[in-house]
């Protein structure tokens, strides 16, 4: 659920990209989760993964991240997280998952 002025949390594939913005928190992550399967058939070799569009995002948005990051070594695909919000790179450190930061 985005809060008043967020736009709703969305996670959709543009080729070698996968797109996560809005706001992705505990309320709307269950069902961006729920995308995951559709969204990583016949993935590339790499994938980037761009947070830049995220708004009012909380760990619920690192938890997803994990979850890509997983999914994609099972499919022995690489990936790379680019433009996510320095606060949620902090408590990326902070949790110790920061390995996803580096693809």
């Amino acid at each position: 659920m985005a809060g008043k002025g967020e736009r709703p949390a969305a996670l959709r594939r543009e080729g070698d990209r996968l797109v996560m913005e809005g706001a992705v928190t505990v309320h709307s992550a269950p069902d961006l989760f729920a995308r995951l399967p559709e969204l990583l058939v016949d993935p590339p070799a790499a994938l980037e993964i761009d947070c830049s569009g995220l708004e009012g995002a909380d760990s619920a948005a690192l938890a997803l991240l994990v979850e890509l990051a997983r999914a994609l070594a099972a499919r022995g695909a690489q990936f790379a997280v680019r433009g996510l919000d320095p606060h949620l790179e902090r408590l990326a450190r902070l949790y110790g998952i920061e390995w996803i930061l580096d693809g």
